[in-house]
């Protein structure tokens, strides 16, 4: 399932994120009130190239794991850990799914040696839960690292 996450016009994320925008991510995520079940998560941010007059950001984390149930209005969180690929537009929609299951298998063999991050503080913390001021992001990546 895929989370899409809010950004707020006023917030300033666009420019908080500008390294960062229309690339693919990867990283570990939890679903909030459940701080003690953490998935592998990758994550696009930016306008989505493939789909024409797209001009609002979207920050759009896939979790890859199979929930019983939607958490819809839930709060997420995301520690990004790397980048895995610029996004672009491909001339099918078959090529564009083709190229995301590639950003999963990656993901899930690059998280194999990054399992240290699932017990990272920002994804732990459970005086944050529910808060609207703790960043949906984090990770060791400078482009990325308290970027909300």
């Amino acid at each position: 399932p895929t989370a899409n996450i809010e950004v707020p016009e006023s917030s300033h994320i666009e420019e908080k994120l500008k390294d960062g925008i229309n690339h693919v991510f990867y990283g570990w995520g939890v679903v909030e009130p459940n701080l003690d079940e953490v998935f592998p998560v990758v994550m696009s941010v930016g306008y989505n190239p493939h789909f024409k007059d797209v001009h609002k950001l979207a920050i759009e984390a896939h979790y890859l794991h199979k929930f019983e149930k939607d958490f819809y209005g839930s709060n997420v969180r995301v520690a990004v850990l790397g980048d895995l690929r610029v996004m672009g537009a491909f001339t099918t929609l078959e090529a564009l799914i083709e190229v995301i299951k590639g950003d999963c298998d990656n993901a899930t063999k690059l998280l194999v040696n990054q399992g240290e991050w699932k017990n990272c503080e920002f994804l732990k913390c459970e005086a944050a839960q529910g808060s609207k001021d703790l960043p949906s992001l984090v990770g060791p990546l400078n482009k990325m690292h308290s970027a909300l």
